[in-house]
């Protein structure tokens, strides 16, 4: 009896850790690949036909947007000295239209082209979108 009680705890156990499927192997949604410090890179023009870096005001740094885990944002702009200045909003994603809405300071939406490991694209509805590279 206490064989197959020890071999029924082992069965078990077994079970137990080959059950469970990792977390981590679900792909991740547009919102969770949002969630980092994107430096703006350029403005362009969906055609290719125009677009223009978006360099700072200060020579060493990139102007930033930081989008948290908790529905905050940060914005980065630095100036001339390249002295920051951050300005703090709450954001929500929609999922069905692709649309990030901040508020704050400063109000404003924009849709969400497209999100990869390394690259953001924000359409504004200028005619134009800003594509963000991913910070180091």
């Amino acid at each position: 009896m206490k064989k197959l009680l020890s071999l029924l705890a082992v069965f078990v156990l077994a079970l137990n850790f080959t059950s469970c499927s990792n977390d981590d192997d679900k792909p991740k949604t547009m919102q969770q690949k949002l969630i980092g410090k994107w430096e703006y890179y350029r403005h362009v023009h969906p055609d290719n036909s125009d677009s223009h870096d978006m360099d700072s005001d200060c020579a060493t740094k990139k102007d930033y947007l930081e989008i948290k885990k908790n529905n905050n944002a940060i914005s980065g702009y630095y100036n001339s000295n390249c002295v920051l200045s951050t300005s703090n909003y709450t954001y929500t994603f929609e999922n069905t239209t692709n649309i990030i809405s901040f508020v704050g300071e400063y109000s404003w939406s924009q849709i969400v082209l497209e999100v990869t490991s390394n690259t953001l694209k924000l359409d504004d509805g200028d005619g134009y979108y800003y594509e963000l590279r991913k910070a180091n």
